[in-house]
């Protein structure tokens, strides 16, 4: 019973913490209308670590070693993304492959038009997955040396996803819900082991 119960509590923390993914695509991170990166004066740093097993879906779905990064533009302005770079952990050493400064190809107001549904999905480059890759790293800034800030996007990579307009943080009460149900288990479990 013990173990179940820890079970269900490393299940529960992995729903929690897990990345937004689509099957053939992999978020990487996010620009939210309105956040620090919509706002600010100065290009907004992010990063992701990727697994050997994340880059091996993504290989997978894309058919190729070769994954394109993708940005898809979900509210008002222009994408501005500045250099964005790929350091993948091989045997031999790191290796790192960049992509230049990206900027969108148009100017948009809210909302974004409901054909599309997104204002805009480009293909900002390629990144090659070395032989043997155990991981890597993926870091860039939402603006660049022309605008310190971006429209809001959903950086990819292998291909597209679902794009959120606002960010989903689970609610106070979804928390202390889930974090009360988990205490309660582990109680039951506690005295049933006592007994």
């Amino acid at each position: 019973m013990r173990w179940s119960l820890v079970a269900l509590a490393v299940c529960a923390l992995f729903l929690l913490t897990a990345p937004l993914a689509k099957a053939d695509g992999l978020l990487v991170d996010q620009c939210f209308e309105f956040a620090t990166c919509w706002t600010s004066s100065v290009p907004t740093p992010w990063s992701d670590e990727l697994s050997a097993g994340q880059l091996a879906l993504i290989i997978e779905a894309a058919g190729s070693p070769r994954i394109p990064f993708i940005v898809e533009q979900n509210t008002e302005s222009v994408i501005r993304l500045g250099v964005t770079t790929m350091t993948f952990f091989t045997f031999g050493g790191p290796v790192v492959e960049s992509l230049d400064e990206f900027n969108g190809l148009g100017q948009y107001n809210d909302p974004c038009p409901s054909s599309l549904p997104y204002c805009e999905t480009d293909t900002v480059g390629i990144f090659t997955v070395p032989d043997g890759a155990g991981g890597a790293t993926i870091s860039g800034t939402f603006g660049n040396s022309l605008v310190p800030n971006s429209a809001g996007e959903c950086l990819y990579l292998g291909d597209t996803g679902s794009c959120a307009v606002t960010a989903q943080v689970p609610e106070p009460a979804t928390l202390l819900l889930l974090g009360s149900g988990l205490v309660g288990l582990v109680s039951l479990g506690w005295r049933r082991n006592r007994q």
